[in-house]
């Protein structure tokens, strides 16, 4: 099996936490170039929240730029050929 594809991101496209406890969360969301809402989250523990709000601005900054940048709409859809 191979992956197929024109551009290759080294960029996870996903991520996995498992915790135990209280948690709060602050959402934004990103409009693909195909209109399309994508949710961005920062997960705290209970009262916290305001210390994520620089992460959950980077992140949204972040996925804007790379779709700006390098034309390529998110979330990327990979070929797989076996």
């Amino acid at each position: 099996m191979f992956i197929e594809k024109s551009i290759f991101l080294l960029l996870g496209t996903y991520l996995l936490a498992l915790t135990i406890g209280e948690l709060e969360y602050s959402e934004t969301f990103v409009e693909t170039k195909l209109s399309k809402k994508i949710s961005v989250r920062i997960y705290t523990t209970s009262g916290s929240k305001h210390l994520g709000q620089f992460a959950l601005y980077s992140a949204k900054n972040s996925l804007e730029l790379y779709q700006k940048n390098f034309d390529i709409d998110y979330p990327r859809k990979y070929i797989l050929n076996e």
